[in-house]
């Protein structure tokens, strides 16, 4: 329990939100779009109009029925790399990915207010956005404004390649693409030690041939 002297206006209740750019975007991005389109991702659920939770293409519930993380887990496990020792800083215990997922949306798709649980840090990583064209993800605080008892939002400002983090417990959504470009997310999951993870993938092994 924190105790604290009361001494003017105290802000008891906070809640993090914190957005890094990955470096060197311009050579992930074309690698993330490669896997996801490689697998059971974004070419095949596409092609077969299949839609996951509101009306988007997902697959979450793929990874999570095979109890484990996509193949693409590894590709941007290592772009994002040079910032998670930064953002591990502000966590007091070590944090680990335990699951991961694709999102895309096009012509009116959307995915309505949702949490990811009462534990952990969860994230969105805008890998295919046009911020003139796409909406970013719009965050709602859980506690109704005092004064007039509304439920807040905030909408924070992104482009393309940017990773946000926030609580998982905090309430969000995407608004409907009202465009024809596909936008694309990859959201995933962080944890404890101890906490429920999807099984890493088997690593991509390379034939080279004969040499």
């Amino acid at each position: 329990m924190l105790l604290l002297t009361l001494n003017g206006l105290l802000k008891m209740f906070l809640v993090p939100i914190e957005s890094f750019h990955i470096p060197e975007w311009d050579k992930w991005k074309p690698r993330i779009l490669s896997e996801l389109k490689g697998g059971s991702t974004l070419a095949t659920i596409s092609s077969s109009g299949r839609t996951s939770f509101d009306d988007m293409e997902s697959d979450f519930y793929d990874n999570n029925k095979r109890g484990v993380l996509p193949d693409y887990y590894y590709v941007v496990k290592e772009a994002l790399e040079p910032i998670l020792d930064e953002f591990q800083e502000d966590y007091p215990i070590p944090l680990r990915i335990i699951n991961m997922w694709y999102q895309a949306t096009r012509s009116g798709k959307m995915h309505g207010v949702h949490n990811h649980g009462p534990i952990g840090v969860s994230a969105v990583m805008y890998v295919d956005f046009d911020p003139t064209i796409h909406k970013p993800t719009t965050f709602y605080s859980p506690f109704p404004d005092y004064i007039n008892g509304e439920v807040q939002e905030f909408t924070p400002e992104v482009k393309e390649g940017d990773i946000v983090f926030f609580p998982s417990f905090v309430h969000h959504c995407q608004d409907p693409n009202e465009s024809d470009k596909q936008r694309v997310v990859v959201s995933m999951n962080f944890a404890g030690k101890g906490q429920g993870m999807l099984r890493e993938p088997e690593p991509l092994t390379i034939s080279r041939g004969p040499v």
